[in-house]
């Protein structure tokens, strides 16, 4: 009789923190996409939103890892947050790869081209440009597809930072 009822307290206790992490993730991400405009306040909730995205990639809650990287991305790669830019952008990844989202992960991996970019890794950048064109043409978007065709660049502006600008406002037109 003990061990049943010690059986019974311990799922009781394992619900509850269940249920406190599903709560406290929710509100995370509620935060997330409502400032997500508010450089300051997510940068000081920067600990606690984090602690939720690795919480959810742990429980392989892939809905709330891609919630978050839609949410976060834009603020980490302004505030030079690479690293973890990067790596919720592979748990999103990841998560898309999971549930046989494709769309979703040629988006994840242009993302990801697009932070190496602007991080001044262009060669690896380019290789995940070409990857997403050609990921795109397969699946039927060939709008997405030009626009990271678009997105590359030729090895002859690597390092050059005028002809890099020059390039980068031309496609901005053109878009």
């Amino acid at each position: 009789m003990g061990e049943v009822k010690a059986r019974v307290v311990q799922s009781a206790n394992v619900a509850f923190f269940q249920q406190a992490w599903d709560k406290a993730i929710t509100t995370r991400l509620s935060f997330a996409q409502r400032e997500s405009n508010n450089s300051q306040a997510l940068e000081y909730e920067l600990p606690n939103l984090w602690e939720a995205v690795q919480k959810s990639y742990q429980r392989k809650a892939w809905e709330f890892v891609v919630a978050f990287q839609d949410a976060l991305r834009p603020f980490l790669d302004r505030r030079g947050h690479w690293s973890q830019s990067l790596t919720l952008n592979g748990w999103a990844c990841e998560g898309a790869q999971a549930s046989t989202d494709e769309i979703s992960v040629v988006r994840f991996t242009h993302d990801r081209a697009d932070i190496l970019q602007q991080q001044g890794k262009y060669h690896e950048a380019e290789g995940l440009y070409q990857r997403c064109e050609a990921g795109y043409h397969a699946l039927g978007e060939h709008t997405m597809a030009i626009k990271s065709r678009h997105m590359r660049w030729e090895p002859a502006s690597y390092g050059n930072h005028a002809t890099a600008t020059g390039r980068s406002s031309a496609i901005q037109e053109k878009l």
